[in-house]
Order: C-alpha cells, then sequence, then structure tokens
C-alpha cells in the first residue's frame, strides 16, 4: 500500500518524512513518487507505480509525496521537475528517474536497483557456514538447482562441499562465471580447494603442517586450521602459489573481519609473511 500526501494546498496530510521514508527505508527499499495535482505527466504514472507497489508484496514500499503540500521536502531533494521517482536505502537516495516511464521499463529499474531475494536467501543460509560446515550445502543445492544462473551460487556451494568432494567444488568454480563483486569469493573457495587436493611435492619441511591443516579444515576446525596455515606460511611462504597464505586469507574473508578467528591469527599471518 502506498503512503500519500494526497491533495493540495491546505488540508491535504503531510507525510511525516524522516519515519515514513528515512527511518523506514532501514528496513525494506522506499520508492518516492514526487507528484503534484496539476502534473500531467504525474496523473498518468501514478496509477502505473501504485499499480507495482501492490504487486511489490513487500520487496519495496511506495510513498507518493505531494510537492505542493511539502515543497521544502522537495527542494531538499534537489527535486526540480516532476514526476520524480526516488528510491531510498538505508535513509539515502540510491537512484531515481525523472518523467512518467512505462511498467516495463521501471520493473527493469527495480530489478537493477532492488536486493535479490535470492542472493539474500543464499547468503543468509551460507552465514551459517562457520558453525554447520556441510550441513547448509542440502539447503544451497536447492538454490542452484531453483536458480541455475546465479554463479553465486555455485560458489557458495563449492565453499560448503570443499573439504569432502574437492572434485566437484573445482567443477562447480568452472562453471561458475562470477559477477565482478563475487570474483574475490572465487578466489577464496579456489584457494580452499587448493588446500584440500594438496598433497603431492609438497617441501618436507612443510608437509607436516599443510596435512595438519588440511585434517584440521576436514573437520571443520578452523582454528585449527588457521593455526596450522600460519605454522606453515612461517616456514614457506612461496609453495603452491603462496598456498597457505592464500587459504588463510580466504578464511578471513569468508569468516567476516569481525569474526573472533580473524581477529586472532590474522596478525600472526602478517608477521609469518613479513618475517
Amino acid at each position: 500500500m502506498a503512503v500519500k500526501s494526497d491533495s493540495a494546498g491546505s488540508g491535504g496530510d503531510r507525510i511525516d518524512f524522516d519515519t515514513a521514508v528515512l527511518a523506514r527505508s532501514h528496513e525494506v527499499p522506499v520508492v518516492v513518487d514526487f507528484w503534484a495535482p496539476w502534473c500531467a505527466p504525474c496523473r498518468a504514472l501514478g496509477p502505473i507505480i501504485e499499480d507495482l507497489a501492490a504487486k511489490a508484496r513487500g520487496r519495496w514500499e511506495l510513498v507518493k509525496l505531494n510537492t505542493e503540500e511539502q515543497p521544502e521536502i522537495a527542494l531538499a531533494h534537489g527535486i526540480r521537475s516532476i514526476p520524480n521517482v526516488k528510491l531510498f536505502r538505508g535513509g539515502k537516495v540510491v537512484s531515481g528517474f525523472v518523467g512518467a516511464l512505462p511498467a516495463s521499463e521501471i520493473e527493469r529499474w527495480l530489478d537493477d536497483q532492488l536486493p535479490d531475494e535470492r542472493i539474500e536467501k543464499l547468503e543468509s543460509i551460507a552465514a551459517r557456514w562457520p558453525e554447520e560446515d556441510g550441513a547448509i550445502a542440502g539447503e544451497i543445492e536447492s538454490l542452484v538447482s531453483a536458480a541455475p544462473g546465479v554463479a553465486r551460487a555455485k560458489l557458495r556451494l563449492a565453499q560448503a562441499i570443499a573439504a569432502r568432494d574437492p572434485a566437484r567444488a573445482r567443477a562447480l568454480l568452472a562453471a561458475a562465471s562470477p559477477d565482478p563483486e563475487d570474483i574475490e569469493l572465487h578466489a577464496d573457495v579456489t584457494a580452499l580447494v587448493d588446500l584440500v587436493e594438496c598433497t603431492r611435492d609438497v617441501p618436507p619441511k612443510l608437509a607436516p603442517h599443510l596435512e595438519a591443516a588440511r585434517r584440521a579444515f576436514g573437520a571443520h576446525d578452523l582454528d585449527a586450521t588457521l593455526e596450522h596455515l600460519v605454522d606453515a606460511a612461517m616456514r614457506d611462504k612461496s609453495f603452491g602459489d603462496e598456498l597457505a597464505r592464500r587459504a588463510a586469507v580466504a578464511l578471513f574473508r569468508i569468516l567476516g573481519r569481525d569474526h573472533e578467528l580473524t581477529d586472532k591469527y590474522q596478525r600472526l599471518l602478517s608477521m609469518a609473511v613479513n618475517s
């Protein structure tokens, strides 16, 4: 349902912009249609965008702001011509358009600008990997089947199965054509698969430490995995295209900078590779 500032002149309902738009956009994207009753293109756009909002099923919300009623808000957001549509997320404008576009173009604009619900669901599952390991693989497998074109789903599935089925994980990595924002994840999962598959031609001084890291990763003991990777990096920085460092950095990035294991081992790894 749209929140509206409907009438011209005094007596119309005024929008509490801070609440209805800025605060609300931290919870769900808010589309603001800046319009006025005298504006013919606004009257043409209004039913189109209201219909799209009714079909959005909560993916985004519409606020219609009458610029005759609240010119100060229009001025504050640089509205010089109407209809003017702005998309707010996290309390800020992230995109917009001017003019009465057809429904198909507005839908394309929304698809480009709004979060992909499939990616959001995928990432909520992947966030459980540090604690649940392969238990998430079945859920991600379902997402891969439902959305075969989502490259990140293949990458997350490869991450979930890397320790137990590195050959399939490698095949998933080869099949994925990552978007630019997923290139780092592709490299990180590749490093973990490299670690699991590294069983030959390891220098004797390094072999016990990489083997210990592989066993720990297979058991999903990430604390021990990182401990042994740091030990390996101390003994041989360059082996396997800096395998120990790459695998450790991959875990840091997957776990996140605020994770306790990242905090515990990142400085130790830096000391190891810079000594």
